[in-house]
């Protein structure tokens, strides 16, 4: 899979998706070793990665 975004923990490029079980797949970060959560598909555990990525991102703020 390659629309996978950066560790939420590391910040390393080097993830990737791998199968872990008959329907199971998981996204693991090359870096640190985190993963993800397991979805039943590729795509489903790359759209679970890649949300936590965004969550994990400090809220932009404006000044008034």
């Amino acid at each position: 899979m390659n629309n996978l975004d950066v560790c939420p923990f590391c910040g390393s490029p080097h993830t990737k998706s791998c199968e872990v079980d008959i329907n199971g797949w998981m996204v693991e970060c090359m870096g640190c070793r985190a993963t993800g959560p397991i979805g039943r598909t590729e795509a489903l555990s790359a759209a679970a990665w890649n949300k936590r990525f965004m969550e994990s991102q400090p809220a932009l703020t404006t000044s008034a």
